[in-house]
């Protein structure tokens, strides 16, 4: 308990030091908080155990559990990513640049070449080590770069560039199925798509499009 409560302060605290270069910084922290709330929580009922009550201390042990568990799926469900958003944030706190003999200049240039012409983002497999071989990068290079030049995780990386290539083509393309255009931009699954378009757009594909035919 006292490891898992540690672990998760540490992770808000370093959450809440990155928030000016994350965009969704404040979902997570609203997340931690809530987690680490309910930590502490069930860490000072550890410690009260043999000032209780038994029968009450197993109420509020499992009620907590409980909270817990329904916080976790349900973020998790809301924000398939997050635990990878999570462990990329914790890159960000490097003791040490990674990108000091790199032009980040030049390399930023083909990173946004590869992804807006070549649309490498179309890649279903795409991810960081595949991108970072391109590149010839190593992993942390160049999460660090994606999260120092854009403020964002590099799976967040990603995904908007497939929902703005989504919002195009379901504007270009109004008699393909919303799923078609899903797996076309790179997403393995219908709920992975409806999950991210509305996370960044704020609204369904299918209202999206809605909103447009009637513009």
């Amino acid at each position: 308990f006292c490891f898992g409560t540690g672990y998760s302060l540490w992770l808000t605290q370093l959450i809440y030091s990155l928030r000016s270069a994350r965009r969704r910084s404040a979902f997570e922290l609203f997340f931690l908080v809530l987690f680490s709330l309910i930590a502490v929580g069930v860490l000072v009922l550890g410690f009260s155990l043999p000032f209780l009550d038994p029968g009450y201390f197993y109420r509020f042990y499992a009620l907590s559990i409980g909270m817990a568990f329904v916080l976790v799926i349900g973020a998790l469900v809301s924000y398939p990513e997050l635990l990878t958003d999570f462990a990329e944030a914790a890159r960000l706190s490097y003791a040490k640049s990674t990108l000091n003999d790199i032009d980040v200049t030049a390399t930023k240039r083909q990173l946004e070449r590869l992804m807006e012409e070549e649309k490498l983002f179309q890649q279903e497999s795409l991810n960081l080590g595949s991108l970072a071989g391109t590149l010839e990068l190593g992993t942390h290079q160049l999460s660090e770069l994606i999260n120092s030049e854009y403020g964002v995780s590099f799976s967040r990386f990603v995904r908007e560039h497939r929902v703005r290539e989504a919002q195009r083509l379901l504007k270009a393309e109004p008699t393909a199925s919303v799923l078609s255009i899903g797996m076309e931009v790179g997403f393995r699954s219908q709920s992975n798509f409806y999950a991210a378009f509305k996370e960044i757009t704020g609204r369904s594909p299918g209202a999206y499009r809605g909103a447009d035919a009637k513009e």
